[in-house]
């Protein structure tokens, strides 16, 4: 039988899911190919109160046996470690390899091309991307208004790879996904996302041209690291809280 706590976690991927399509697509989850998650301030309040209901709803159930007690325990771990990377407002910082810019690009290539249906998913996506830019430049500002200030060179890696991927340099990256479509596509669907792929294309352009402006004027020329930070964040990446010190005398 499935227990209380295990329909908790199936119904939290759902939840989750439906709060963050670009997680799901990660997760393998289905359905919300389509869409974008929203990365505004109100987006990741959204999500920690997703995460916060899910912490009540599990310590208030009694484990009915070991795998339930794993099950629960794990959920919570994960829980808690992103409520604490909120708490930490390390939503707030801008990475140059991982931001929200760059995570809607890259989810694009897990994405199936095979059917008409595929790249009808593809076009309402790509459509989407101008406007979920629009919302994490909120985030973005909203940082500056808190005077949470990133580092320049993060700043200045972000603006060529969104330069390199928006067409500044080349091909754009939508450009060349679009022209990857199949002949066979009905011509109005084609047509779609040839505007969808530009549009896309000029929002990293605008992307790049803000950071170049506001957030590199009020950029950080110390870089975005320290032993707090990394601590939680290794413990994000590993699953594992490691003794860093004694993990980086013991590989180098």
């Amino acid at each position: 039988d499935v227990t209380a706590i295990y329909e908790i976690a199936h119904q939290f991927i759902d939840d989750l899911a439906d709060s963050d399509p670009v997680g799901a697509t990660l997760m393998g989850v289905p359905g919300r190919d389509h869409l974008l998650t929203d990365y505004d301030p109100e987006g990741f309040e959204r999500l920690a109160d997703l995460r916060r209901r899910y912490r009540h709803l599990l310590t208030s159930l009694r484990p009915e046996h070991d795998r339930d007690r794993i099950a629960r325990d794990g959920m919570l771990e994960y829980l808690e470690l992103r409520d604490a990377l909120h708490d930490a407002q390390e939503h707030y910082y801008l990475s140059g390899f991982r931001n929200p810019a760059t995570a809607m690009r890259m989810v694009f290539d897990l994405m199936p091309r095979e059917s008409t249906n595929d790249w009808s998913t593809i076009t309402q996506r790509m459509a989407a991307y101008p406007s979920a830019i629009g919302k994490y430049r909120v985030l973005l500002e909203h940082a500056l208004e808190r005077g949470i200030r990133s580092p320049r060179r993060q700043i200045s890696e972000a603006i060529r790879q969104l330069r390199a991927y928006g067409g500044a340099t080349g091909t754009a990256y939508f450009v060349t996904l679009a022209s990857a479509a199949p002949e066979t596509l009905p011509v109005s669907l084609k047509d779609e996302l040839t505007r969808a792929a530009e549009g896309a294309s000029q929002a990293m352009l605008d992307l790049a041209d803000y950071l170049a402006g506001s957030a590199m004027e009020a950029a950080t020329e110390r870089d975005g690291v320290g032993e707090d930070r990394y601590q939680l964040s290794s413990q994000a990446f590993n699953g594992i809280e490691l003794d860093l010190r004694e993990t980086y005398e013991w590989g180098w």
